[in-house]
């Protein structure tokens, strides 16, 4: 029982001993457990040392409007730039078209949204249908629709819109893209 009672009280000692030295010597106990973290800054591996691009800094918001000819046109085209060092990351687009319809072909009743992207040197592209639903002060049919979809768009492309009529044609109008994301500085 004695031996048990020595035991006890010497690993208590220790144990004393072991929290006095932490606290006296904080600097060392550091050093030993910053050694068992080693970082390398590698040119196949580089450590960051800037602060990381957030999306919600840096939004991008553009539109671009094109017309259709007065002289039987099938489609409506307008680019809008990317700007050099930036990669935009496109998030939704919405699309507004007024049409006049052709004397020859009775009313536009749809118009189809194409949007065109460059990414990693491929185009992309995303398309999607927009019925009338709407007449402007004129009479005039308007065509709108909104997509959410992402896509990416390198530094130095544009981004296309085109409103198509497809077989239809029309005695003018235009047709206005609008596209929302963000972007993010390339090193």
């Amino acid at each position: 029982m004695n031996v048990i009672r020595k035991v006890v009280a010497a690993l208590g000692a220790i144990f004393l001993l072991a929290l006095l030295l932490a606290a006296l010597a904080p600097k060392a106990t550091h050093a030993v457990a910053a050694a068992l973290v080693q970082v390398t800054n590698t040119a196949a591996n580089p450590v960051p040392n800037k602060d990381v691009d957030e999306p919600a800094r840096h939004p991008f918001s553009a539109s671009c409007t094109g017309d259709f000819a007065t002289a039987l046109s099938f489609s409506a085209t307008c680019n809008i730039p990317v700007p050099a060092g930036e990669e935009v990351v496109l998030q939704s687009e919405s699309f507004s078209s007024t049409t006049q319809p052709s004397g020859c072909c009775g009313p536009i009743t749809q118009v189809l949204n194409i949007l065109t992207t460059t990414s990693g040197g491929t185009a992309a592209q995303m398309q999607a249908v927009s019925n009338q639903n709407t007449t402007n002060g004129s009479g005039a049919p308007e065509h709108d629709a909104a997509y959410t979809w992402t896509l990416y768009a390198d530094p130095g492309t544009d981004i296309g819109c085109t409103g198509f009529l497809g077989a239809n044609t029309s005695d003018g109008g235009h047709t206005t893209c609008y596209v929302n994301g963000y972007y993010v500085t390339l090193p």
